[in-house]
């Protein structure tokens, strides 16, 4: 299953809540209508998007034969149906280094995320670049699901800014200082001062791609 920009995320949840209300899909004249699109056509871009990434499924020749793709989930070794409710969709915001601090935090598209994994708590979600973590299996190419709060307790794996700098390291506090400890010895730790630090969330969880 993709990715889904705001703007994408939003039809989608229309179209989602539209048959929870009704019982059946939306017309493509009902979607158009109520994003202004200027014609039918933007709805059908919307709507093969949406079925290309795995979120939507089309019935040929059947008036509002939109129907939506629960997502699947692999559960020792057998394929389980997971209801809409027990998905969420979390903004993935950008790129985050697990080497030396890279670009900052900007929001750019949704990607479902089992609510298990998140709770209550407001969360984002972070593709890692580097091998500096390597020690907590922080890998090249993970995606961390990240706590969104500003305040880390030592020993926590934090997203953290440093002179407009993100970077993901463990907290460490020594008289007076802040340490970002890399969990890889062919890193150096991170030292500033207390003050000079910014927190921008706390580590939770990742997914991980074998292909």
């Amino acid at each position: 299953m993709g990715v889904l920009t705001p703007k994408w995320k939003a039809v989608l949840d229309f179209i989602r809540e539209y048959i929870e209300a009704n019982g059946y899909a939306p017309s493509y004249e009902e979607i158009q209508a109520h994003f202004g699109f200027h014609s039918v056509a933007t709805v059908h871009k919307y709507v093969h998007r949406l079925v290309r990434e795995g979120f939507l499924r089309r019935q040929k020749g059947k008036h509002r034969g939109i129907e939506l793709i629960e997502p699947m989930m692999v559960e020792e070794g057998e394929h389980r149906v997971i209801n809409p409710e027990d998905v969420t969709y979390l903004p993935l915001m950008g790129r985050i280094a697990a080497g030396m601090p890279i670009e900052k935090i900007v929001e750019s598209e949704y990607v479902p995320v089992p609510k298990f994994l998140v709770g209550r708590r407001r969360a984002f979600l972070l593709e890692v670049h580097g091998d500096s973590m390597v020690e907590d299996h922080i890998l090249d190419g993970d995606l961390i699901i990240v706590e969104d709060r500003q305040r880390a307790e030592p020993g926590e794996i934090v997203v953290a800014e440093v002179d407009g700098e993100v970077t993901l390291k463990r907290l460490k506090m020594q008289n007076g200082s802040v340490i970002l400890m890399p969990s890889n010895p062919n890193y150096p730790p991170i030292v500033v001062p207390a003050d000079a630090i910014r927190i921008h969330g706390v580590l939770i969880g990742l997914f991980r791609r074998f292909v």
